[in-house]
C-alpha cells in the first residue's frame, strides 16, 4: 500500500467516523448538549483547520480531494446544526476558554 492509499483510507475513515458522531450529536438531548459540545466542539472546529492544511497539501490526488471535501462538508454541516440548537437553548454554554486556545 503506498502512502496516498494509506492517506486515503485514513480519510475514507475519518469521513465514517464523522458521519456517526454527526449521527450521535442529532440525537443528543437538551440535558446533555453542553456537557457533549464542550467536548465535540473544539474538536470541530480543530478538525476544520486541519482539513484544510490536507486539501490544499494534496492537490493533485483528485480520489483524496473528494474525501477532504466531503469531510469540509460533513464538518459545516455539524457546525450549522450545533449553531441551531444552542441558538434555541439560551441556557446552553459553550467552551469559549477551549475555543480561544484554538487560536493561540
Amino acid at each position: 500500500m503506498n502512502n496516498n492509499d494509506a492517506q486515503l483510507k485514513a480519510a475514507t475513515s475519518d469521513l465514517a467516523s464523522l458521519s456517526r458522531v454527526e449521527h450521535k450529536l442529532a440525537l443528543t438531548e437538551a440535558s446533555n448538549l453542553e456537557r457533549v459540545l464542550n467536548l465535540l466542539l473544539p474538536r470541530l472546529l480543530s478538525r476544520i483547520g486541519s482539513n484544510h492544511v490536507n486539501q490544499m497539501t494534496h492537490k493533485n490526488d483528485k480520489q483524496l480531494q473528494e474525501v477532504y471535501k466531503k469531510i469540509q462538508t460533513k464538518l459545516v454541516s455539524m457546525l450549522s446544526h450545533t449553531m441551531k440548537r444552542v441558538r434555541s437553548d439560551p441556557n446552553c454554554k459553550l467552551p469559549c476558554y477551549d475555543i480561544l486556545k484554538l487560536l493561540a
